[in-house]
C-alpha cells in the first residue's frame, strides 16, 4: 500500500541514486536520495541509502543522521 504512495519522481531519483551507488559513484547519489526524499518526506529507504553514501564517503557522523532518519 505505502508503494503506491511513492510518487512517481521520488521512484525515480531514488533509482538514480541507487544507479549511482551501483557505479561506485556515493558522492553522486546523494544529490538522487536527497530529492527522492523531498518529494516524499516518508522514503526512508532514501533516507537509509544516503547513509550508505555517506559510510563510503568516509562521512560516518552523517551516515548515523541519515541511518537515524530512516528509522524515525
Amino acid at each position: 500500500m505505502r508503494e503506491l504512495k511513492i510518487p512517481g519522481k521520488a521512484r525515480n531519483e531514488f533509482q538514480k541514486g541507487l544507479d549511482h551507488l551501483h557505479k561506485k559513484d556515493p558522492a553522486g547519489s546523494l544529490s538522487h536520495f536527497t530529492k527522492a526524499f523531498q518529494a516524499f518526506p516518508d522514503y526512508y529507504e532514501a533516507y537509509y541509502h544516503k547513509g550508505v553514501a555517506k559510510m563510503r564517503l568516509g562521512q560516518n557522523d552523517e551516515a548515523m543522521q541519515a541511518f537515524q532518519m530512516a528509522i524515525d
